[in-house]
């Protein structure tokens, strides 16, 4: 899907597809949907806000106005992860997305190395505890970042 829509405009709508094509067939409801509870992550006590108390297409503008394509994609990333817009596969999401957005800049792709999994998900915590994406973006720019 992301290789062949890579060119369309980013929106919530496009968020959502996304959503929906990598979670179909995991019973997972409501699918290509907002999430209408809470949820949990696992490692933290930290709980986002339900996505009714939240302006995700506003943020979504606020954040592609960004003039520096890398930057914008790594605050993109940063954004769907800590949202959790859905009840799962909000890292995966987060992913495609920011990957479809590398591809359409000539960016290449993000990819967290499996050796360095366990270094990504504790700043992934602390930015999620904290709000501070500072420590995470530079994680991703000195780690993640393949055919750039």
């Amino acid at each position: 899907m992301v290789l062949s829509t890579y060119f369309e405009d980013l929106n919530t709508d496009y968020i959502k597809n996304v959503h929906k094509e990598i979670c179909k067939g995991q019973n997972i409801h409501p699918l290509g949907e907002y999430r209408d509870t809470g949820v949990g992550i696992t490692g933290t006590n930290w709980r986002p806000k339900l996505p009714s108390e939240c302006d995700y297409d506003k943020e979504l503008e606020e954040i592609m106005k960004n003039d520096s394509p890398l930057d914008r994609v790594l605050e993109l990333f940063c954004f769907i992860q800590r949202s959790q817009m859905f009840k799962d596969g909000n890292k995966r999401v987060a992913s495609l997305v920011a990957n479809k957005e590398m591809i359409k800049n000539g960016l290449g792709i993000i990819s967290v190395p499996v050796e360095l999994k366990g270094a990504f998900l504790i700043k992934l915590i602390d930015y999620y505890e904290t709000n501070n994406r500072n420590e995470l973006k530079q994680f991703l720019y000195d780690n993640c970042l393949d055919g750039i």
